[in-house]
């Protein structure tokens, strides 16, 4: 017959890790649940920076754009 130190060796850790094992599964089930219950709030898509740059450079002219361009020392100056 095993003696009971040895018994209580093999089981206590044993017993431990099944109990730890079961307390992660379910806070980490607990964790997921609330995460679905409150989803975090979604910002409007209008508001969104590069969106509003797109509906303003939309909303420009585009026929009346001219070149703004300044021209180099090397290069030769067009007049107009």
């Amino acid at each position: 017959m095993p003696n009971i130190s040895e018994y209580l060796l093999r089981t206590v850790p044993l017993v431990g890790s099944l109990l730890l094992a079961a307390y992660c599964l379910a806070y980490s089930r607990d964790y997921v649940y609330r995460q679905k219950a409150n989803p975090p709030l979604v910002e409007d898509p209008n508001d969104a920076e590069l969106y509003s740059f797109y509906a303003k450079m939309k909303s420009r002219d585009s026929g009346a754009w001219e070149n703004k361009r300044v021209y180099r020392e090397w290069e030769a100056k067009e007049s107009k």
